[in-house]
C-alpha cells in the first residue's frame, strides 16, 4: 500500500495472520517536501492537471530541507476511543504508543549475509515472503548485535595493520569489545521482553478498539505480542532458523580445523554465533512443541535473548584463550630429550606468518614478518628478546609496509630490511635503530625488495628485482652506484672488493646469470649465462664461488606452475676470479638456498626433498644425500668445531633436524605441526647461536613459521642442552 499524510508518501507492507493485519512502514519519501505540501486533494488535482498538459507541476525549492511533514498534534476526535474503552490497560497502551512515537530512532546495519537477503525479499515479494518483516522485528536486537561485531572484524581486518603494536590491535581488546557489544544487547533483549509483558495492547492494531477483556486474551494466546519475540514461533521463523542453523553446522565441519586449540578469530566469532543460533533454533522449536501441548500458554523467553546468552557464554569461554599468546617459554614433547623449546614467539596480531629468516644481534633476534589480510597484505619487523622471547619494539611504517620476505641484517647499531614480493612494485629498503625501532631512513626503488641485504665497508648491497642491483651509502641511504638490465632477488655476497650475485626472472627481464662486480663501483668484473634461474646467495671458498639455481618457486615445483615445464634444479662451481664453471650437479628440482661450504664439502638442499653433501674437491662428486620428506626452501646451516660440528636443516612441513655433516644421519628431529597440533609451513632458514657455560657447550635454534595455511605465525627458540647427546 501506498499513503500520502502530512506532506510524505509511505510505503507500507500488510501481512495478515490470525485474522488481524499487521502493517509496517517499509519506506518514507523525506524529498518530497521540496517539490509539495498540502492536502492529498490538492496532489491529486496537481498530477491530473500535469497529465492533462492543463498545468505545469510546482519546481522544487532546492532551499527547502529534506523531512517529513509536520506532526500531528492529536488525532481526530472520530478516531479517539469513547470514554467507556479508557481503562487502566487503554491507558498504558496510549502511553506505549507515544513512547514508541516520541523514541530515538535505531538505524541498524544489516549482515550481509543473513538479514540483507531476507530484508530485500521480504520487501520485494511481500506476499510470498512478507512473514520475514515480522521474524526480522521479532529479531532486530540479534541481527543488530551480529551487524555490529561483524563490521567490526571486518574493519579490523582492514584496519589491523595500522593497529599493529597497540592493544588496540590485537585480537583480545576486539574480543572484548564484541563480547561488551552481545552484553549490551542482552539486557536490550530483555528490556523489550520485559516492556511487552508489561504493555501487551501495544501489538494491536490501531483501529482495533480495546475491551475489557483484550488484555486477558492477549495474555492468554501471546500472538500480538510481536515485538519482543516472546510470542510463539511462526513457520517462517521456524523455516529460517532450521536453514541458517544447517548452514551454519555445514560451514563448521567443512571449514574449521577438528581441533579447538587451532581455531583462530575467525573461527572463534564463526564457533560462538553458531552455538548461539543452534540453541536458539532448539529454543524456538522446543516452544512451538510446547505451545501445541498447552493451546497457547505464557510469553516465554525470546529467540534472540536465547542466542545472545548463549554467545555471551561462549565468548567469555573463548576470551580466556587470548589473552597471552605474544610469547613464552615452551616444553617439547619429551622435556629429557637432546633439546627443548626454549620459547615461542607469537605476534600480538590476529593473523601473521613469518618467510624471513631470524639474525641474532647480542641479546636480541630480529625478524621479518608478514601481516596478511582480506584487503591486502603488510609486513612489520619484529625485536624481541634472546633469552624470553619477550617483544622489544615493533616496526611497520605505521601500517604502510608491504610483506616482508627479506631477512634483516644488523651492523653497526642498524637494521636493514627490505619489503614486497614478487608481485609488488614500488617497495623500499629501510634502515632502522637497532635499539628502538626508529626509521632512520628509507630507499624507494621501482620493484620489490625481497633480497636480503648485505653491509660491507660502510656500504648497504641489495637486490630490488626488475629494478637491478643497488648500492647505498648505509649511513644516509645516498644511493652510490645501481646495476640495471636484471631481475636480482639473490642475497649479493661481498668478499674483499668483489660483489657476486644472481638474477632470476622478472616481469621485464628474463636472463639469468650469474655475475661478479667491483664492489665500489659496481662495474663488471664478469658474467657468465647460466640455464635456470639464480634465488640464492652464492658462496666463496678459496678460489671458486658456488651457487645453487633452479627452476619453480618457493610455492610449487615448476611442474604446478601456469607454464609448467618439468623440474630441475643443479648446483654450479665457478672460478672466482673468471666465472669459468668448474663443475656441475644436477637435482631433481630447484635449488633455491644458500649453500654451505668448507675446506672439503659443498651441502645444499633442494625442493626434491633431499639435503646433500659433495666433495668440493673431486667435481662435485656426491658423498650423501638424506630424504627430509618435504621441499626444502631454507638454507642449511653448518656449525662447525666446538663439541661436534652440526648441520641444521628446516623442510618446508615443519620439521627442523640436526645432521651429521659427515654421514647425512639425523641425530634429531623437532616436528613444528606436533607441538603446535597445526599444519606448518617453513620458508625461514635456522639460526644457530652457540654458547659456553660452566655446564658446557649449548646451542641456540631460531627460525619462524607460519601455521593453518599461513594465518599464524610463531618464531620458535630450540635448546639443545649438549650436542653430545644429539649426535
Amino acid at each position: 500500500a501506498f499513503a500520502y499524510t502530512n506532506g510524505t508518501w509511505f510505503q507500507m507492507v500488510g501481512v495478515e495472520a490470525d485474522g488481524m493485519v499487521r502493517w509496517s512502514f517499509t519506506h518514507g519519501e523525506p524529498y518530497l517536501r521540496k517539490t509539495f505540501k498540502g492536502s492529498t486533494a490538492d496532489l491529486k488535482q496537481i498530477v491530473v492537471d500535469s497529465l492533462a498538459d492543463k498545468k505545469k507541476p510546482p519546481e522544487p525549492d532546492t532551499k527547502e530541507k529534506p523531512g517529513f511533514g509536520p506532526e500531528v498534534e492529536s488525532p481526530p476526535s472520530a478516531l479517539r476511543p469513547p470514554p467507556s474503552a479508557q481503562t487502566n490497560s487503554g491507558k498504558r497502551k496510549a502511553e506505549s504508543g507515544k513512547r514508541m512515537a516520541d523514541g530515538p530512532l535505531f538505524a541498524v546495519i544489516p549482515t550481509v549475509l543473513v538479514g540483507g537477503p531476507l530484508a530485500i525479499l521480504a520487501m520485494l515479494f511481500p506476499a510470498v515472503f512478507g512473514g520475514l518483516i515480522l521474524v526480522l522485528r521479532r529479531w532486530m536486537v540479534a541481527l543488530s548485535v551480529l551487524s555490529l561485531n561483524s563490521t567490526l572484524y571486518v574493519l579490523y581486518d582492514w584496519c589491523g595493520r595500522w593497529l599493529a603494536g597497540s592493544w588496540w590491535g590485537t585480537p583480545l581488546a576486539l574480543w572484548l569489545v564484541m563480547t561488551i557489544i552481545t552484553l549490551v544487547g542482552l539486557l536490550w533483549a530483555w528490556r523489550r521482553h520485559v516492556s511487552a509483558i508489561r504493555h501487551p495492547l501495544s501489538a494491536i492494531r490501531p483501529n482495533e478498539q480495546p475491551t475489557a477483556n483484550s488484555e486477558q486474551r492477549t495474555a492468554d494466546s501471546g500472538k500480538p505480542i510481536a515485538e519482543s519475540g516472546s510470542e510463539r514461533p511462526g513457520r517462517v521463523e521456524l523455516i529460517t532458523l532450521g536453514v541458517l542453523s544447517v548452514v551454519c553446522l555445514a560451514t563448521v565441519a567443512f571449514s574449521l580445523p577438528h581441533s579447538l586449540a587451532q581455531l583462530d578469530l575467525w573461527g572463534k566469532i564463526l564457533l560462538m554465533f553458531s552455538a548461539g543460533l543452534w540453541m536458539a533454533t532448539l529454543h524456538a522449536f522446543y516452544r512451538r512443541w510446547m505451545a501445541g501441548r498447552s493451546n497457547g500458554g505464557h510469553p516465554g523467553l525470546p529467540g534472540e535473548g536465547v542466542l545472545l546468552w548463549t554467545m555471551l557464554l561462549a565468548g567469555a569461554a573463548f576470551s580466556a584463550t587470548l589473552g597471552g599468546e605474544s610469547s613464552g617459554p615452551g616444553v617439547s614433547e619429551d622435556d629429557s630429550g637432546p633439546y627443548r623449546v626454549a620459547w615461542r614467539f607469537r605476534p600480538p596480531v590476529e593473523r601473521c606468518w613469518m618467510a624471513s629468516s631470524p639474525v641474532v644481534e647480542g641479546d636480541r633476534v630480529y625478524i621479518g614478518v608478514v601481516l596478511p589480510s582480506a584487503f591486502g597484505g603488510a609486513g612489520a619487523v619484529y625485536c624481541v628478546d634472546r633469552r624470553t622471547g619477550k617483544e622489544l619494539w615493533m616496526f611497520n611504517e605505521g601500517g604502510e609496509m608491504k610483506d616482508v620476505f627479506s631477512s634483516p641484517c644488523v651492523a653497526d647499531g642498524r637494521v636493514y630490511i627490505g619489503e614486497g614480493f614478487h608481485q609488488h612494485a614500488d617497495c623500499k629498503m629501510y634502515c632502522l635503530d637497532a635499539a628502538t625501532g626508529k626509521k632512520l631512513w628509507d630507499f624507494a626503488t621501482g620493484s620489490h625488495t625481497e633480497s636480503t641485504p648485505t653491509v660491507a665497508a660502510g656500504k648497504v648491497y641489495f637486490g630490488a628485482g626488475d629494478d637491478g642491483l643497488y648500492c647505498l651509502d648505509a649511513a644516509t641511504g645516498k644511493e652510490q652506484w645501481h646495476l640495471k638490465g636484471l631481475h636480482v632477488d639473490a642475497n649479493p655476497l661481498v668478499i674483499g672488493n668483489r660483489l657476486y650475485g644472481g638474477s632470476g626472472i622478472g616481469d621485464a627481464y628474463k636472463e639469468t646469470v650469474l655475475f661478479s662486480l667491483d664492489a665500489d663501483t659496481g662495474k663488471e668484473r664478469w658474467r657468465m649465462a647460466t640455464p635456470l634461474p639464480v634465488w640464492g646467495m652464492p658462496a666463496v671458498q678459496g678460489e671458486y664461488v658456488y651457487a645453487g639455481i633452479g627452476n619453480g618457486n618457493f610455492l610449487a615445483s615448476a611442474d604446478q606452475l601456469e607454464k609448467p615445464e618439468k623440474p630441475a634444479g643443479a648446483v654450479l662451481c665457478l672460478e672466482a676470479a673468471t666465472g669459468k664453471r668448474i663443475w656441475r650437479y644436477a637435482v631433481r628440482d630447484g635449488v633455491h638456498v644458500r649453500v654451505s661450504v668448507d675446506a672439503n664439502n659443498v651441502w645444499f638442499a633442494s625442493r626434491d626433498n633431499h639435503c646433500y653433501c659433495l666433495d668440493r674437491n673431486k667435481e662435485g662428486k656426491l658423498r650423501w644425500k638424506t630424504d627430509l620428506g618435504s621441499p626444502v626452501l631454507a638454507s642449511p646451516f653448518l656449525v662447525e668445531g666446538g663439541s661436534e660440528s652440526s648441520l641444521y636443516v628446516a623442510g618446508s612441513d615443519g620439521r627442523v633436524s640436526r645432521l651429521n655433516p659427515d654421514t647425512g644421519e639425523i641425530g634429531w628431529t623437532f616436528d613444528v605441526a606436533k607441538d603446535s597440533g597445526q599444519q606448518a609451513t617453513v620458508f625461514s632458514s635456522p639460526i644457530v647461536s652457540v654458547r659456553q657455560s660452566r655446564k658446557g657447550e649449548s646451542r641456540l635454534i631460531y627460525f619462524g613459521c607460519g601455521l593453518n595455511n599461513f594465518q599464524r605465525g610463531v618464531l620458535y627458540c630450540l635448546e639443545e642442552r649438549s650436542a653430545e647427546k644429539g649426535g
